[in-house]
């Protein structure tokens, strides 16, 4: 199985614009997760973690990645 969280700093990743698409896909998921309340500290957690670690993948793709949590960031095509 492939957790693209745990793989996102590691030296051997391979993360390009081609990806970019996904990566948007998993920042909407998170915000979507982020929204659910009975899910309890340590998911809520986890979910906060992983928001952080798209946003630097997209802002490593595309500098202009908004900065303001919750927001949706802008990914260019």
């Amino acid at each position: 199985m492939y957790d693209a969280m745990e793989c996102a700093d590691c030296s051997h990743a391979v993360i390009d614009e081609t990806q970019r698409d996904t990566w948007h896909g998993l920042w909407l998921q998170q915000l979507e997760l982020r929204e659910v309340n009975d899910i309890g500290p340590a998911a809520q957690a986890k979910i906060e973690e992983s928001i952080a670690t798209v946003k630097q993948i997209l802002r490593k793709l595309d500098p202009g990645v908004a900065d303001a949590p919750g927001k949706e960031p802008h990914v260019a095509s």
